[in-house]
């Protein structure tokens, strides 16, 4: 996967970004949301952990650096943590700077019309 356009209608994307990799809410949020990895897969969240230049995803695979550099993109705030969430559609949904709880996260998908669709057709 070269860059963010790949994954766009097969994944949705959490992005966490780090400039100081002791930064305790990084490592927070990462935990808070790999607590339900069936949860994740099933909405279909790949977790992506930006920090020193680096890009690796919760299954620790790298990726290139015009994934890398693509994503860099999105990052708005100067804050050396942010979060994003990506939908399906490529679309920015959720951007913060403060640690965001994995039911926030999951309610907030949940509650889009494309996961609602998917919700109907697994019949959850």
């Amino acid at each position: 996967t070269n860059n963010l356009a790949d994954f766009q209608w097969k994944n949705r994307l959490v992005i966490v970004f780090d400039d100081q990799q002791d930064n305790g809410l990084y490592q927070e949020q990462i935990a808070v949301l790999n607590v339900d990895l069936a949860g994740l897969k099933e909405r279909k969240l790949l977790l992506f952990q930006i920090s020193d230049d680096k890009i690796s995803d919760q299954f620790s695979n790298h990726y290139s650096d015009e994934l890398l550099t693509d994503i860099k993109k999105l990052k708005k705030d100067k804050s050396p943590f942010e979060i994003l969430l990506i939908g399906l559609d490529g679309g920015v949904k959720l951007r913060s700077t403060s640690l965001v709880p994995q039911k926030n996260l999951f309610a907030l998908i949940d509650g889009m019309p494309m996961r609602r669709a998917e919700m109907k057709d697994q019949k959850l």
